[in-house]
């Protein structure tokens, strides 16, 4: 199981938070002053926009009024472990600990961040300490997947089996059930398990996946086959969806859609390979911010956008104003068809560095493709003013001209 891939896949995905900026013990200890509960609030809804700087500032006021409230460094660590910022994530839930060593969430969190650097004998002993204190599903199902990456099996399942005695909706322990065993080949009780999962969130491509996984595994072809379909809309990008649907195809006579349906997968097969090693080089230098930036290219080749705009915001955190990144960042907003986003950050770019040579090109050509001929062949004026030979600059004009 990857760690890494929660960064990218779901917001905040993993992260124990905080309803409320207390927890239960602390609220019988101490009031949280509503200027502080106001700004984590807004802090929160920045952090869902990814927008970690404002974020981070929103949380700086707030200590201001009360550098005591240990919320305000919980949700720091989540914003440092959201950016695979490690060292600082956990300097905050330190503070945390300092302030308030009941406080509920912060061991599962600092779990989670060393589950996501492979710690996972650490990871386990700190599940544990959140459990004795507050025992909830999470936790549980938490600690199964750091019990399943060691080889842990029967832990691992003992803790699974744990997380759904207190929740039996609890849809990421059924998930991992199955997964768990999938790996040990017991496909038919597997499959009890992914179809309890789908039942309870039939929208979600995971449990989708899984399900259709499973019914191929004990030979029910045509059956699986709307649950791949589901997955390969809902997630374009994943290569083992359209493996298995191009196999579920071949298997009722539909050949060349199967064909078409692995064609596809070895297409993506690459680009996954390049997400993947991308995402090592996050998890080992999380203070590069060409790391980051390196990552959202690899994403946005895939075509998973909204991972992709997180890796980028990510980057700009750790370099502002890169305009490397903002054109990066511009060619994203670009694909996904929102050009007014494209064009404000490519004038960024500039903002930051009005010699860059590829902003200047790129703005060039939305403007010409909104029709406006006299900006566009400002932009590429532009780019021949910083290099006279520039081939594409020069072919851009004659046909404007033209």
């Amino acid at each position: 199981m990857n760690y890494q891939h929660t960064i990218f896949y779901v917001l905040l995905s993993g992260v124990m938070l905080m309803g409320g900026a207390c927890s239960s013990r602390q609220t019988e200890r101490r009031l949280v002053d509503p200027r502080v509960r106001a700004l984590l609030l807004q802090a929160e809804q920045a952090l869902q926009r990814y927008d970690f700087a404002q974020a981070l500032a929103l949380a700086d006021s707030a200590a201001r009024y009360d550098p005591d409230e240990p919320a305000i460094y919980f949700l720091q660590g989540r914003l440092y472990a959201e950016m695979a910022q490690f060292d600082r994530a956990e300097a905050a839930y330190q503070e945390v600990l300092q302030r308030d060593p009941n406080f509920r969430g912060i061991w599962h969190n600092l779990a989670n961040l060393k589950a996501r650097q492979h710690r996972f004998r650490e990871a386990i002993a700190l599940y544990q300490k959140e459990l004795q204190r507050y025992p909830g599903a999470p936790t549980w199902q938490a600690m199964a997947r750091a019990y399943r990456e060691l080889g842990v099996v029967d832990s691992a399942a003992y803790a699974y089996r744990q997380a759904l005695q207190l929740d039996s909706t609890y849809v990421p322990a059924y998930i991992g059930m199955t997964q768990l065993l999938d790996d040990e080949g017991r496909f038919a009780e597997a499959l009890t398990y992914a179809q309890r999962a789908q039942a309870l969130d039939p929208d979600n491509p995971e449990t989708n996946y899984l399900l259709g996984e499973l019914l191929m595994k004990n030979g029910r072809f045509a059956e699986a086959l709307p649950y791949l379909q589901r997955v390969v809309a809902a997630w374009p990008w994943h290569a083992s969806a359209h493996y298995s649907l191009g196999q579920a195809l071949l298997r009722v006579g539909r050949r060349e859609e199967g064909e078409a349906a692995l064609q596809r997968y070895e297409q993506l097969r690459e680009l996954n390979a390049q997400v993947q090693m991308m995402e090592e080089a996050v998890r080992t230098t999380p203070d590069n911010p060409y790391a980051f930036a390196a990552l959202g290219a690899a994403l946005r080749r895939s075509g998973r956008y909204e991972e992709a705009l997180q890796a980028y915001t990510i980057a700009l955190f750790l370099s502002p104003d890169n305009p490397e990144i903002l054109n990066n960042l511009a060619a994203l907003y670009f694909v996904q068809g929102d050009t007014l986003a494209a064009m404000q950050t490519y004038r960024r770019a500039l903002q930051a560095d009005s010699t860059f040579i590829d902003a200047w090109l790129n703005l060039g050509v939305l403007h010409a493709l909104r029709g406006e001929r006299a900006a566009a062949a400002h932009a590429w004026r532009q780019v021949l003013r910083y290099d006279p030979q520039h081939e594409a600059a020069r072919r851009y004009l004659a046909r404007l001209q033209q």
